[in-house]
């Protein structure tokens, strides 16, 4: 037979350990559930603020790009006056911008690094000489003049007497979206 001491402590026991098992159970699953959704929360703040920085970084060359279409070296839609107006900006990118873009409406274009082609097959073309949109935002495509992966910022040109003549661009390398998105840790 057991003792009356056996059958106490058995009985204060078991509970505790039943309590101790609970807890040992429930604590953890809490924790884990607790620092995946503060993991969560943090990623996707950084992920939000990468993208407003890129958003910023956008709109800053948006701006630019917009700045050249109403110079008059521009607007003037003369080759011989465009060519070494957009060739003596290049020296003055950011590395990040590759070149400037400029074409006529037929898409014939020259860069500020001397090379030349045809971009009417290009969906920012496109988009701003058949659809009317005033500015634009490319896709990643891969330049005909460099070879490197690049988005184009592009915006149409227009005369004095508001009559479209152009698109002039900036063509943006890739690598600052690398950049931006290898410093999210």
């Amino acid at each position: 037979m057991k003792s009356i001491k056996t059958k106490m402590m058995a009985y204060f026991l078991a509970p505790i350990l039943v309590a101790f098992l609970i807890i040992g159970i429930v604590i953890p699953l809490n924790v884990s559930k607790t620092v995946n959704n503060l993991n969560n929360s943090l990623t996707t703040n950084i992920v939000e603020a990468r993208a407003a920085e890129i958003g910023k970084y956008i709109d800053g060359y948006s701006q630019l790009v917009k700045f050249w279409s109403e110079t008059n070296g521009i607007k003037s839609a003369d080759l011989a006056t465009i060519k070494p107006y957009i060739e003596t900006r290049q020296a003055g990118l950011k590395s990040d911008v590759a070149m400037i873009i400029y074409s006529d409406l037929n898409g014939d274009y020259i860069t500020s690094l001397g090379g030349s082609g045809s971009i009417s097959d290009r969906e920012y073309f496109i988009e701003l000489t058949k659809n009317n949109k005033e500015a634009t935002v490319s896709d990643p495509v891969q330049s005909k003049s460099t070879g490197q992966n690049t988005f184009i910022i592009a915006s149409i040109v227009k005369n004095d007497k508001g009559e479209k003549t152009g698109i002039v661009a900036a063509s943006i390398s890739l690598n600052i979206f690398n950049t931006a998105v290898s410093d999210i840790k």
